[in-house]
């Protein structure tokens, strides 16, 4: 499953140093292969000189990476200017909160390349107190943050939270949706990380439907695309448990995902559900339906497929991946491959869904149960 999810990790990140080195540096391939190569020696180090990385003093190293990738984001922040930005994830945002607490309808806010914002409710309020403090994007360094915490807690161990955070800043896509103010890698990150307190906790369906069907539906109103990993890891329990539980679950999460839509849907009903570019649209419209009933097959297979979190994480990886991928080889096939990857055929962040599954794998993560006596702190 490692060597998987190593090929995966460098497969993304390969796309982002092609796509945007090329823009720099006219033998970006060079670039591309130094950057593999750099990966693979790490990942052989840590792999194989298990006596040499036994002796780094990874609680130093810890707090190192979380300063460099917390004043990293934030010197992005300063240093670019947001409206110089062909992206506009971040306006999406800040402009849906400028019109909510203007009174205006906040799903017709145009972003500053006027386009429409994506994100659901949930999603959008997250931000309010990041916006009031002068920068939605502040959530980026703020969410790096608070994963560098959970993830210490949940393994319990500076070694692996330690790998977890080298991992992803050496991720040429970490950086890039830092630069970008991208919210979308980080959404996916706290989905992660949530699920794996869930798993921590040993929270079930049978013990605690209610609270994890409010946990699912605010999820769900982030982003379609965290019903995925929920779905692969609650699928299988779900079908053992009771049927007053599973009523309860999914009544939950569905009461949550329709009252977090509620003001919207009775403030501008008709722009909510029927405008072109209502965030419904705009979420479902990467993928044919086709592609999606493909996918769904591979996702409801591979949910009976995992019996620990770490093969949990590499199932989410490529159901993920492929869910991806797919959109992107027709986009090549229809477009061809440059137009595609180096000018505007298809939004390779997408890919950004899948990295934290993959790191949690690369890094050796393990979440150690509450109900196990697990206290190495290396």
């Amino acid at each position: 499953m490692k060597y998987l999810q190593l090929f995966i990790f460098i497969l993304i990140n390969s796309l982002f140093v092609a796509k945007y080195g090329s823009r720099i540096f006219s033998e970006y391939l060079f670039f591309v292969a130094a950057y593999i190569l750099l990966v693979i020696a790490f990942f052989f180090l840590i792999e194989k000189k298990k006596n040499f990385i036994d002796k780094i003093p990874f609680k130093a190293v810890y707090f190192t990476l979380l300063t460099l990738g917390v004043l990293g984001s934030l010197s992005l922040l300063i240093i670019i200017d947001p409206y110089a930005l062909n992206a506009d994830r971040w306006s999406a945002i800040h402009y849906f909160i400028e019109y909510l607490f203007a009174g205006q309808y906040p799903y017709a806010a145009q972003t500053h390349l006027g386009g429409y914002g994506s994100p659901f409710p949930v999603w959008q309020f997250l931000h309010i107190p990041f916006y009031l403090l002068g920068n939605t994007s502040y959530a980026f360094a703020f969410s790096f943050a608070l994963t560098a915490g959970l993830i210490l807690w949940l393994t319990k161990s500076f070694r692996q939270a330690s790998l977890f955070l080298f991992f992803l800043l050496l991720s040429p896509a970490f950086w890039y949706e830092a630069a970008i103010r991208s919210d979308l890698l980080y959404n996916i990150v706290l989905c992660l990380l949530v699920i794996a307190v869930i798993e921590k906790k040993q929270i079930t369906i049978s013990s605690n439907a209610w609270m994890l069907g409010i946990i699912c539906g605010l999820f769900l109103s982030t982003r379609l695309i965290t019903a995925v990993p929920f779905f692969i890891y609650f699928f299988r329990s779900f079908l053992n448990t009771k049927l007053k539980f599973q009523v309860i679950f999914v009544g939950t999460i569905l009461l949550v995902f329709v009252l977090s839509f509620l003001p919207f849907l009775l403030w501008d009903g008709e722009m909510l559900l029927f405008f072109h570019y209502s965030p419904f649209v705009l979420q479902a419209r990467q993928g044919t339906s086709i592609e999606l009933i493909a996918v769904g097959v591979l996702i409801l297979f591979l949910s009976f497929r995992w019996k620990d979190f770490s093969r949990y994480c590499g199932i989410v990886s490529i159901c993920l991946f492929v869910l991806m991928s797919v959109t992107f080889l027709r986009h090549i096939l229809t477009n061809g491959f440059y137009f595609t990857l180096f000018e505007s055929g298809f939004d390779i962040t997408y890919f950004s869904t899948t990295l934290s599954f993959v790191i949690f794998i690369l890094s050796g993560a393990y979440v150690s149960r509450e109900k196990d006596d697990v206290n190495s702190k290396d």
